[in-house]
């Protein structure tokens, strides 16, 4: 309540000191070039000469805009629309002075120009960059009403995606996923949002609202040369908002089936020259798609099995947002972030289903840009620390197993839980400037701090905590080398003290003509062993045998000696670092005006992949793993291992047509497929599957100003071909059948009121009801709708 207070009082003085301050104005209608016809939404930014904003507005819905606070000086003025080509001005304005530009826009639903910044860490357009870069627009992610932004990939060429209900939503590229699938770096604003203790990305973790952000850029594909560990197989950056662009305040609420209910509150405005302001703040709640398992045969069952797990099926999540902007002088902001939220929510994992209750998630960024500045180019400098609390999360299995060994229902809960309180500190210097107009270095350097801590629950670090602590320097070249062809070279070094360093390069090659891009890149990423694999230390079950069944992490690795003889047979290697060697070969372009085509052919060389748990010992003739002291673990021990090599090699292919000026249809395809493993360790019997389809379709049909002006709908159609997934237990594997959903997003605005804009909508996600499972073990999915109201000014 404290925490809400302060925010309100923060965007009452936000309004006060905004409305004081005097200064220039610019003011104009939005409409459409051949009808006339006004474009309520439409963006205007306004930027000093070397691009940096210093003002903006949405248009109202009379198609009219107003920027005040503004200073006087020489500007650029860009106006853009979805479904139209952005038109820029120039305008100067006199201390005080109310000028009035008016802007009519060309219809072009197709734009190969989108500014995007992170396939090279600075601003360049998507059809010029050296990655297979996608966009996820703003009135997609406004329009789509889903349990979290991790949703909003689930159409995204080249992406696999799966849930397990309401509280677990996944995604990954390229294959060899699972349930806690971090192969994905997932950033805002360049802040890395994966849980710090178990590693992988969270839905309900990401701490934003969908009305802070600007726009998804999602590379497909590695890219551990700019970004390090962590991004083999690509990168997802959330880009939100800067108040500078203009004021926004909105209110959204919706509500649908399986109890479904939403609030979410934004505001974001400047306060007088000097300073701006955002403030998020959301409830969520539904009740989750039931399904049971028996914690004997860990399979699904019945409601009324007496052995089932009793998961709580209420999920929700809270969450508060917001960030305090200074701009000192043009080219200088120094911003500050802050978010917490939690959640409640059933996760299924590599250790059977977690009941995640009272979970918390916080985070603190402080970040330093100078923009564009003449003789200097651009520094961006960030701090931040994010932290987390599984709060009294558990095992449903074990909770389970417990009660039926004689425990009482709380007692067995109780020892159940287990303890997740980890940190991520980091820090990151970045500088980019040109040599000339077609030449420019980008350079940095990163230190990233993690210490994860359960208490010893599931880590090995009752006795000694842990601590990982990795540098990263990185160096980009960019050059045109000719009218046409443009070059990238790029190295980064990064050294982890607990798993060695690495080296990764790229090198990239591209002909640009005119609508036409087509790149040859060469890429080496890695991916450092995750917390668990590396440190697990959490008992299972006892076999029918009498024996515990254990799962540790491999960081020391292991000796197994026949404990009859006393001799030491065989030795698993301690963990390493995963690594790829990739090759691409990309193509998007324009043709005919019409036809927007991007594909992408890859090929890929996996080393020391690292596995799910397997068993390493062999207990029926005499064979164990030793503890750190030399003595027999008499158990069946689980643990993680490196395999050998395994080459990979698919394409993805998507097209975009334009029927009309109103209406699109798209399609993609992806096939993927790996070759046989080669040096698979001796102790081992059977090898990783690909646990991904080797094919998937997905396509929309997209509406724009269908019925009114500012009218969004689209049609979205996802099919996955059935595949094998291997999981850590036998809860986890079996076989997924192919399946197709449809998706319906719909928002029609209403225009009837003067002061503000009322749009109305409607999600469904799997239209035409089609029962289907996207994981072993997970709940049978079927249709989920939400609408809303959404008030905005």
């Amino acid at each position: 309540m404290k925490r809400l207070v302060v925010w309100i009082w923060f965007i009452v003085l936000g309004v006060v000191i905004g409305g004081i301050a005097q200064s220039a104005e610019l003011r104009g209608v939005v409409k459409d070039e051949a009808t006339g016809e006004v474009l309520p939404g439409a963006n205007v930014v306004i930027s000093d000469i070397q691009g940096n904003p210093v003002g903006g507005a949405a248009a109202d819905v009379d198609g009219s805009y107003r920027i005040t606070q503004l200073p006087g000086g020489k500007f650029l003025v860009t106006c853009s629309y979805l479904g139209y080509a952005e038109k820029q001005q120039v305008v100067e304005l006199a201390d005080g002075e109310v000028k009035t530009l008016n802007f009519a826009l060309k219809e072009m639903p197709l734009s190969t120009d989108v500014v995007v910044i992170t396939a090279g860490r600075k601003a360049e357009k998507a059809s010029e960059s050296m990655a297979n870069i996608q966009v996820i627009e703003p009135q997609v992610i406004q329009v789509r009403q889903e349990p979290t932004i991790s949703s909003l990939l689930k159409t995204v060429e080249g992406v696999d995606y799966f849930e397990t209900g309401l509280g677990q939503q996944q995604f990954q590229a390229r294959g060899f996923y699972s349930p806690f699938t971090g192969n994905m770096l997932v950033l805002v604003d360049y802040r890395d949002m994966s849980l710090p203790g178990v590693g992988g990305n969270f839905g309900h973790a990401i701490g934003i609202v969908k009305d802070d952000i600007r726009q998804i850029e999602v590379i497909v594909g590695p890219n551990s040369a700019l970004y390090g560990a962590n991004a083999s197989a690509g990168v997802v950056n959330i880009i939100t908002n800067d108040p500078r662009r203009g004021a926004r305040h909105s209110l959204t609420l919706s509500a649908g089936n399986r109890a479904q209910k939403e609030l979410s509150l934004y505001s974001m405005n400047r306060i007088g020259k000097y300073f701006g302001y955002k403030i998020g703040l959301s409830r969520y709640q539904a009740t989750d798609y039931e399904s049971y398992v028996n914690a004997v045969t860990e399979q699904l069952t019945t409601a009324d099995d007496p052995l089932r797990d009793n998961p709580d099926f209420n999920v929700n999540r809270s969450l508060v947002s917001g960030s305090f902007y200074v701009y000192p002088m043009p080219g200088i902001v120094l911003s500050y972030t802050g978010g917490y939220n939690t959640a409640n929510f059933i996760n299924q994992s590599n250790i059977g289903r977690l009941q995640v209750k009272d979970f918390r998630f916080w985070y603190h960024q402080f970040r330093a840009n100078l923009e564009n500045m003449p003789g200097l180019g651009s520094v961006f400098f960030q701090a931040y620390t994010t932290g987390d609390d599984a709060g009294n999360s558990f095992n449903l299995r074990t909770a389970k197993l417990l009660e039926l060994n004689g425990l009482s229902p709380e007692a067995a809960l109780e020892q159940a839980k287990f303890v997740d309180k980890p940190r991520r500190n980091a820090v990151e210097l970045q500088h980019n400037f040109n040599i000339t107009d077609n030449h420019s270095i980008t350079w940095g350097v990163q230190w990233k701090g993690t210490q994860p801590n359960s208490e010893g629950t599931y880590l090995d670090d009752a006795d000694e905590k842990i601590k990982i602590s990795e540098t990263g320097l990185y160096f980009q070249y960019e050059g045109r080398l000719f009218t046409h062809f443009k070059l990238n070279i790029t190295g980064r070094y990064d050294k982890n003290d607990q798993f060695g360093s690495h080296f990764s390069p790229k090198l990239g090659l591209s002909y640009h003509y005119k609508t036409h891009n087509v790149r040859l890149v060469y890429n080496q990423a890695f991916n450092s062993p995750p917390i668990q694999p590396a440190f697990a230390h959490s008992f299972i079950t006892t076999h029918p045998s009498g024996l515990d069944i254990w799962l540790r992490g491999a960081y020391r690795g292991f000796s197994l000696q026949n404990v009859r003889t006393g001799e030491i047979v065989d030795k698993i290697k301690p963990l390493e670092a995963s690594t790829t060697e990739s090759v691409e070969l990309g193509y998007n372009g324009v043709i005919g005006g019409k036809l927007l085509i991007n594909t992408t052919a890859y090929k890929t060389r996996y080393r020391n992949f690292i596995s799910s748990p397997v068993v390493i010992n062999d207990p029926a003739n005499g064979i164990f793993a030793l503890d750190q002291n030399g003595n027999p673990l008499l158990e069946i021990t689980l643990s993680y291992i490196n395999f050998g090599r395994v080459d990979m090699q698919g394409f993805d292919v998507g097209f975009q047509y334009v029927i009309t000026p109103k209406l699109t249809a798209g399609i993609n395809y992806s096939y993927a497929e790996i070759n046989e493993f080669s040096d698979v360790p001796t102790i081992i019997s059977t090898v990783p599957q690909f646990n991904a389809p080797n094919r998937r379709w997905n396509g929309n049909i997209r509406f724009v100003d269908w019925l009114t002006s500012g009218t969004f709908a689209e049609l979205t159609y996802r099919y996955v071909e059935g595949f094998f997934f291997q999981g850590a237990r036998p809860l986890n594997t079996g076989f997924v059948p192919d399946y197709a959903v449809v998706d319906l997003a719909l928002e029609v605005p209403l225009r009837n009121i003067s002061f503000t804009n009322l749009a109305l909508g409607v999600t469904v996600n799997n239209l035409l009801d089609r029962k289907h499972i996207e994981l072993p073990g997970s709940p049978t999915l079927g249709r989920l709708y939400r609408a809303y109201i959404r008030i905005s000014m």
